[in-house]
């Protein structure tokens, strides 16, 4: 195999694809490109894969070129050097003792002459993926020329099914079905189209794999297995057991006190919290004593009380010692949990780790970690924002950088989401690039304004980020004091914690600033299985889409129709949804990164992803002495909990119904116990239930108000309040006096009669009332059972918090608006309202004002329904010259007061010129159009105006452009991220920028320009009538001549500098001239052409 040294955008074409959707189509057979399971049981499965159709494009190499073939949901070939053959890779689960058979049922040939379809070039070698420690542009190209001279149809072997290791008792398997062929000196292709396989298991211990998914189980490992393709042949609802979650605690014990506060919680939420320090013999302070302490807490786990789910490492590597890897110099936490796997790589308990040497350290990171969970930020609202970088590198950032990131945004993290995203891709395609000179200092400052979430993808040190620099000096300078973001740095090194204070570390452990969760690598990453890590393992493109190959960001979401047991919910849980991606892509980097990917925090923190919902909780309170059951109403699947004293009593995740059964030993006595309720993207109910006596006769309790409810809309303002009473006392109740009052205000009462046993509940109506808006307590109460002084009074009262609201207008969005306007015009403002509130909305003022001026008001009615929109246009208006801001808002929705204000208004920029120039952008690609993007730049701002590109591969297109540009100077760049401008295959391109205005070339080129071009220019705006003269300048810059065309006669022409120093005049009596400018030196001057009755004032450049 010959391998050479690879330049850099030909990694880019041999590994991957700029927007491939929009290359060439071979089509096939099928209907659809799917796969599907068509049959799954204890003993084996069957699926159907089928392919629609293929893309490919051109790809040019150190050995010619070549073409790449790509299908959807397949990722690349993994034959170094050999013909790059998609497969299809996914993981499924292998029974206990199980010999795998795999049979292809049947299938579809379809034979390709590529020849035939134009298509004259080989199938490109597969090529390893890249480290992104490397540099890309010296990286070799692997060729093994003697398998591109075999004239017979190769490929990889059609299905194979093997198994990889264990995870928490259930084998992994992946399944690889590689249906092309190819023959490369005839250039034709084989394809096994709509293929049926069908994987059976001999000889499988079904009982042992149920007895073992039942012993091991965890709720939260459910997500990871449900990535299987035959997931739920064994995993049925009999397994979930009952028992609360166990968190075990390994710590250095000089943080015994301070960790207790943190424990505290952790219990109240719902973990069986288990204390392991390491001056505990048992325990101990070495690899392999820790080790083992934790493998016998999973070893013992049973069906009634299931081995630990999550492990927290309290410490730096000097107090809790990490393993070396096994693949690479770096350290690694992960082989602490594995147990079963016979030293696979599969670990066994999600796991994270507080990186303190002091206690005061670990002070910083619990009271992040505990602000967070507790939700007790002052402001929550930065929840909202979140910072995407897909960082510089000319090779491979435009694919694979910008490709991770637009996925997340473009599909998750987006308006749509309720996020305001900061996006910085590379290049182009955002108000920021991430290659822009103040992209540093504007990341910096949006992470300092609060951000919930933020990811970067490229290069990395140990320190920080590569380009855009974000590092250690950096985080002291944040101001980002109570909003606390949780980080992916998918790069290389971020959390190399074996260094002193890695950037994963510090970010944690930066008091009043930096993040609460840091997920990264302790060492090098790579472009490939980063992109898989995030997005799935899929092709490579800089425009994925979504497909059954889920990444991190998916798994995350679940909002695909993944059941809600199988969502990736934890910090911990969305790194090993990024490393199953990985497996399942089936690289020779798979073990590698289980070992590298970390998370510095808690690894049971759910992030919340935009600024959550109040999760509530209603459940009996008081309750008497003697209970040992307590039903709590709330959202499905939510975590719930009940606690004494900071000692775990029961938890359950809530049923399809939202009811969690809580089931404890009886209270012995009075007091009170603590109930938590948890789930992601909600902020969490913390409450408390009291326990009574309950050995009183007359004893009446008001158990719940259930109008008002809640929240209510002023449209229905008409209630009637209706309370529920409870005996408590041993003797019938036959009477009481129940009652409310709303604000401290009159009360209303009711003399209910009838007869309630002890606990037995009823209902109580009151006559019908008329709720006001805003927020109001009500406050119930029952007293005089039987007709004497009740005997236990906690009970006899309670509160609710209740809104009347008027709406959630949100004004979304302004339309009818262009950026810049060349001339003044007259627009129609259109604004899009939405409704974000749980009720219709039938009245609301939508208003605009310009530059804080007088104030446009429509005055909207309709019925909009909750997450609706509506456009509301206003009357057209003459716009001004100048740059304007315009500000569009809305109000008293329903004819009240808006509940959340901060949505309500939106803004613009634009600018309009009174005489500005068109100027137009001529471009014609070459055959390879991913290469080419361009951009023009204010010279004076140094910002970015106007930018384009890449486009399609393969076929020469031309795209024309116009821009509105003002007085000033101006510089286009045209770029080609190859190397060799628009030096094309077949077809070469061109450019060509013309200031149509004046009707004056401002440059122009093509061929080979190397990676680069630019052409400079200035506009200079005169008198329209000056336009008279119809002028044509050129060229500009100009070098020794400067060309002069007039419709009417020129009477003179003078140079001026930029001192207003006159430095050339020249008479002239005709319509054209040519005036030698060799006598001036290089630099800006203007140019005056005097007429008979008008003059022409002109900037130009003159260069060496």
């Amino acid at each position: 195999m010959r391998k050479f040294t690879l330049i850099v955008s030909l990694l880019i074409a041999s590994v991957s694809i700029n927007c491939w959707a929009g290359n060439p189509k071979i089509k096939l057979t099928s209907n659809e490109s799917k796969i599907e399971v068509l049959q799954k049981s204890e003993t084996g499965f069957t699926i159907q894969t089928s392919i629609k159709e293929l893309s490919y494009f051109k790809v040019k190499t150190p050995e010619g070129s070549f073409i790449k073939l790509v299908a959807s949901d397949f990722t690349k070939g993994l034959n170094i050097g050999n013909p790059d053959l998609p497969s299809l890779r996914k993981l499924c689960e292998i029974p206990q003792g199980a010999n795998i058979s795999v049979q292809v049922v049947s299938y579809d040939e379809e034979l390709i002459d590529l020849n035939e379809m134009g298509i004259d070039f080989p199938v490109i070698p597969a090529q390893p993926s890249i480290s992104k420690s490397e540099d890309a542009e010296s990286v070799p190209f692997y060729y093994n020329a003697s398998s591109y001279e075999l004239d017979e149809f190769a490929g990889n072997e059609t299905v194979i099914c093997e198994e990889t290791g264990t995870m928490r008792g259930v084998k992994v398997g992946r399944i690889t079905i590689s249906p092309f062929s190819y023959n490369p000196v005839t250039n034709q292709l084989k394809v096994k189209n709509n293929l049926v396989v069908e994987v059976r298991f001999k000889n499988a211990d079904v009982a042992k794999t149920r007895q073992l998914i039942k012993k091991l189980y965890s709720p939260y490992f459910d997500a990871a297995f449900s990535k299987f393709l035959n997931y739920g042949a064994y995993h049925t609802k009999d397994v979930i057991t009952t028992y609360p979650v166990k968190y075990v605690i390994v710590s250095d014990p000089m943080f015994e006190t301070t960790l207790q506060p943190f424990i505290q919680w952790k219990t109240q939420k719902g973990f069986n919290v288990i204390e392991a320090y390491t001056d505990d013999a048992q325990v101990g302070n070495t690899l392999s004593s820790i080790h083992d302490y934790l493998q016998g807490l999973y070893t013992a786990g049973t069906t009634e009380d299931p081995p630990p789910t999550y492990v927290l490492f309290v410490g730096d590597v000097a107090q809790i010692p990490a393993y070396d890897g096994n693949t690479g110099s770096h350290v690694s936490d992960m082989y602490y949990c594995e147990f079963d796997g016979g030293g696979d790589y599969y670990p066994e308990i999600y796991y994270g780790r507080f990186s303190a040497e002091t206690t005061a350290e670990l002070q910083v990171i619990i009271d992040k970690t505990l602000q967070y969970e507790l939700y007790t930020m002052p402001d929550p609202s930065y929840l909202d924002h979140t910072v995407l970088v897909a960082g510089v590198d000319g090779s491979m950032a435009p694919t694979y950088g910008n490709g991770q990131i637009g996925y997340a945004s473009e599909n998750y993290f987006n308006a749509a989401h309720d996020y305001t995203a900061h996006v910085y891709l590379y290049g182009s395609g955002t108000p920021i690039t991430s290659d822009d000179a103040g992209a540093a200092d504007a990341i910096h400052q949006d992470v300092s304004n609060g951000a919930g979430f933020v990811n970067y993808t490229a290069h990395c040190d140990w320190d920080g980020w590569s380009d855009p620099s974000f590092n250690l000096t950096d985080i002291p300078n944040l101001t980002n004091t109570d909003m606390y973001c949780v980080m992916i740095g998918n790069c290389c090194l971020s959390n190399k914690f074996d260094e002193n204070d890695c950037f994963g570390e510090t970010m944690l452990k930066t008091a009043n600033k930096g993040a609460v969760g840091y997920i990264g690598g302790s060492n090098s990453t790579l472009w490939d299985e980063d992109f898989y890590w995030s997005v799935g393992a899929t092709t490579v493109s800089s425009t994925p889409s979504y497909d059954s190959h889920l990444g991190a960001y998916d798994c995350a979401w679940h909002e695909n129709g993944e059941a809600e047991e199988d969502w990736f919910i934890t910090n911990a849980q969305i790194l090993f949804a990024g490393n199953l991606a990985v497996t399942e892509a089936a690289t020779s980097n798979v073990q590698y990164y289980w070992e590298i990917y970390h998370l510095m925090g808690d690894p049971s923190l759910m992030t919340y992803f935009t600024v959550p919902s109040e999760l509530s909780a209603t459940y009996m309170d008081p309750i008497p002495v003697g209970t040992s059951t307590l039903d709590v109403t709330t959202e499905p699947g939510a975590y719930v909990a009940i606690s004494q004293n900071y000692v775990l009593l029961d938890a359950k995740i809530a049923d399809a119904s939202g009811v969690a059964s809580l089931e404890f030993d009886p209270f012995v006595g009075p007091g009170s116990a603590d109930v938590v309720a948890t789930m992601q993207n909600r902020s969490p109910y913390i409450g408390t239930v009291d326990i009574v006596s309950a050995n009183t006769q007359n004893d009446a309790q008001l158990s719940n108000i259930i109008i008002p409810e809640s929240n209510h809309s002023i449209l229905y303002p008409d209630v009637v309040p209706t309370v529920v009473i409870r005996n408590l006392g041993m003797t019938d109740l036959t009477e009481v006096e129940v009652g409310y009052e709303i604000d401290g205000g009159t009360i209303v009462s009711e003399s209910w009669t009838g007869t309630l046993a002890q606990y037995e509940t009823d209902t109580v109506y009151f006559a019908q009332i008329t709720l006001t808006s805003g927020s109001h307590t009500v406050t119930a109460f029952t007293s005089w059972p039987n007709g004497v002084e009740d005997e236990f009074h906690p009970g006899d009262t309670i509160s609710k918090v209740y809104t009347v609201t008027a709406g959630d207008a949100e004004l979304t969005s302004i339309s009818g608006f262009e950026e810049v306007y060349c001339d003044v015009q007259s627009v129609t403002p259109v604004v899009t309202i939405t409704n974000k509130g749980d009720f219709e909305i039938t009245s609301l003022d939508v208003s605009y004002q310009i530059d804080g001026g007088s104030t446009v008001t429509e005055n909207w009615s309709g019925n909009l329904q909750p997450n609706a929109s509506e456009q509301v246009s206003f009357p057209t208006t003459t716009l001004t010259p100048g740059s304007h801001t315009l500000n569009a808002f809305t109000n008293n929705p329903n004819g009240g007061m808006d509940e959340n204000t901060g949505n309500d208004e939106e803004s613009i920029a634009y600018v309009v010129y009174e005489n500005a120039q068109i100027i137009e952008l001529s471009l014609t690609t070459d055959d390879y159009g991913s290469e080419t993007t361009w951009d023009f730049v204010d010279d004076a701002t140094s910002n970015v105006l106007y930018s384009g590109g890449p486009y399609s591969d393969w076929s020469s297109q031309t795209f024309t452009e116009t821009f509105c540009l003002g007085e000033g100077c101006y510089t286009f760049t045209i770029y080609d991220s190859y190397g060799d401008g628009l030096d094309g295959y077949q077809n070469d391109g061109s450019y060509s920028v013309t200031n149509t205005t004046s009707s004056e070339l401002m440059g122009s080129g093509g061929g080979n320009f190397g990676s680069s071009e630019s052409v400079n220019f200035c506009i200079v705006i005169s008198d329209i009538d000056n336009y008279e003269m119809n002028l044509t300048i050129y060229p500009n810059p100009a070098k020794d001549i400067l060309n002069i065309q007039a419709s009417n006669e020129i009477k003179s022409v003078t140079f001026t500098d930029m001192l207003g120093n006159i430095v050339l005049t020249e008479s002239v009596s005709s319509f054209n001239t040519s005036i030698s400018t060799e006598i001036l030196s290089s630099g800006v001057y203007f140019v005056t052409i005097e007429g008979e009755n008008s003059s022409v004032t002109q900037k130009i450049i003159i260069t060496d």
